[in-house]
C-alpha cells in the first residue's frame, strides 16, 4: 500500500515562477527545487548566513555588456528580464555600485541561457564595440572585479583591406576602421548595392553599419572628393602624355 502511494506522481505545480525561495513564498511554487531552495533559505536565515540584499554589481554589469557584445539588444534583454530598458541601461554601466541579489540572479540566469548563442542585432554589437564591452569568451571569472578581459585588438589581426571586408560582411563593427578605410568601405558597399540593383544613399549606409546619417554623409563626401581628385589627376596625366 505504501509502495503504491509512493509511486503516485505529484500533481503538477501551479506556481507561476519556479525553482527558488521567492517562487515558493510569493508565487506558490511547490516543485521539489522550490521547496529545497526555501528550506536552504530558512536554514541560512536561522544561522545568520543569508546573503545581504545588495551585492556588488560588477558581475551583473559585465554579463549584460557581454550579451550585447554578441548581439543581444538592450530592449530584448529588458523584455526577458521583466525590467524597463532604462533600468537595464543603468545596470549595464553600474560596474562600481551594488545591485539587489534577486536582480543579479535574474541576469545570471539569462546570461547562462544566452551567452553561448549569438544574438540577432548587429546594432547591439556596434554599440558594445563603441563602449569596449567584452564578450563572454573574454572572461575567466566574470565576477572578479580585478580581472581584465582578454580581447584581441582587431588592428593586430589583419590589415585594413581585410578589416574593410569583415565590416562589409557584417562580421565586425565599422568603428574599428580608420576614416580612410571607412571611405574604402563606402566605395565597396556602393558597388555591392548597385550590382544588386539597390539604393546606396547615406541613410541606408548609416542603418546597415550602425552610425549616424551625418557621419555617413561625411564618408560619402570624402569618397566623392577622392573620386574627383583621381579623375583630375587622370586627365592631367593624359595631357602630359
Amino acid at each position: 500500500m505504501n509502495n503504491a502511494a509512493e509511486r503516485t506522481p505529484s500533481p503538477p505545480c501551479t506556481g507561476t515562477r519556479h525553482g527558488d525561495a521567492l517562487a515558493y513564498t510569493r508565487y506558490r511554487c511547490r516543485c521539489p527545487e522550490g521547496r529545497e531552495a526555501y528550506r536552504v533559505y530558512r536554514k541560512r536565515l536561522r544561522e545568520g548566513r543569508q546573503p545581504a540584499a545588495n551585492i556588488r554589481a560588477v558581475g551583473t554589469a559585465r554579463r549584460l555588456q557581454a550579451l550585447m557584445a554578441i548581439g543581444w539588444a538592450r530592449a530584448e534583454l529588458a523584455r526577458q528580464l521583466g525590467l524597463s530598458e532604462k533600468r537595464v541601461s543603468q545596470l549595464t554601466f553600474n560596474t562600481d555600485g551594488n545591485v539587489h541579489w534577486r536582480t543579479a540572479a535574474k541576469v545570471r540566469a539569462l546570461y547562462k541561457e544566452l551567452s553561448a548563442t549569438p544574438g540577432p542585432e548587429k546594432r547591439a554589437i556596434y554599440a558594445a564595440d563603441r563602449h569596449r564591452f567584452a564578450p563572454p569568451a573574454a572572461w575567466d571569472n566574470i565576477d572578479d572585479p580585478n580581472e581584465t578581459p582578454y580581447v584581441r585588438a582587431p588592428r593586430h589581426e589583419a590589415d585594413g583591406r581585410v578589416l574593410v571586408r569583415r565590416v562589409l560582411a557584417g562580421n565586425a563593427a565599422i568603428h574599428i576602421l580608420t576614416f580612410p578605410e571607412q571611405v574604402s568601405l563606402w566605395r565597396q558597399w556602393v558597388e555591392q548595392r548597385q550590382a544588386a540593383g539597390r539604393g546606396s544613399g547615406p541613410g541606408c549606409f548609416a542603418d546597415q553599419f550602425g552610425i549616424g546619417e551625418r557621419r555617413a554623409a561625411r564618408i560619402r563626401q570624402a569618397a566623392t572628393e577622392q573620386t574627383n581628385e583621381q579623375a583630375a589627376d587622370s586627365r592631367t596625366d593624359r595631357k602630359v602624355a
